[in-house]
């Protein structure tokens, strides 16, 4: 399941936009016309064991079991307090190495602010800098949904939250890659 956290500090449901995939030009049907008989009994005989190779790679390819956002997230996760000044953020950055903090009160998901927020900043007060709306996702959601929902909303991150709001993790693109690294095949990639 995935959450908006609105302006209003709500946390309502959100669904992704289903993504259609598009249907390129070599799937389109074309009509043969064979001169040679059993040259297309030949052609309908590699076609089999060309699919049946195919299918057979699939079926290594392709999880049992998908694996889940708190499979991967980071955590514990480094935040913010509303309260906090650009200074003191600052400073966990510098410390932590990270670009991305869930900025919450209390344990509570308020609102996500990144180095990229700071770069106009005319004021020393987080609150006033952070935002609104966030994008969340519950542990349990498939990596799959969480990252076409960063794709869709163009997101580098997303916090993991329980139904209360409490954050329990964050989910990156490095979190995504070392998954991609350590979890697919790369013989499928040659």
């Amino acid at each position: 399941m995935f959450y908006v956290l609105s302006v209003n500090r709500v946390l309502e449901p959100y669904q992704p936009k289903r993504v259609v995939e598009k249907a390129g030009a070599a799937s389109e049907a074309h009509e043969v016309h064979d001169r040679d008989p059993s040259q297309g009994q030949k052609n309908l005989a590699e076609q089999k064991l060309a699919n049946k190779a195919y299918e057979e790679q699939l079926q290594v390819a392709i999880p049992q079991h998908p694996l889940t956002v708190e499979q991967i997230m980071s955590r514990p996760v480094v935040t913010i307090h509303e309260s906090a000044s650009v200074k003191d953020l600052k400073e966990i950055m510098v410390n932590s190495g990270f670009r991305n903090f869930p900025v919450v009160s209390g344990n509570l998901l308020v609102g996500m602010i990144s180095d990229r927020d700071l770069v106009s900043a005319t004021t020393d007060q987080i609150s006033k800098l952070f935002a609104q709306k966030v994008f969340a996702v519950d542990p349990r959601a498939s990596i799959r949904n969480a990252v076409s929902v960063m794709l869709q909303e163009k997101l580098s991150c997303l916090p993991v939250v329980d139904s209360n709001r409490v954050v329990v993790g964050i989910v990156t693109t490095t979190d995504i890659l070392k998954t991609i690294l350590t979890h697919t095949s790369f013989e499928t990639w040659r």
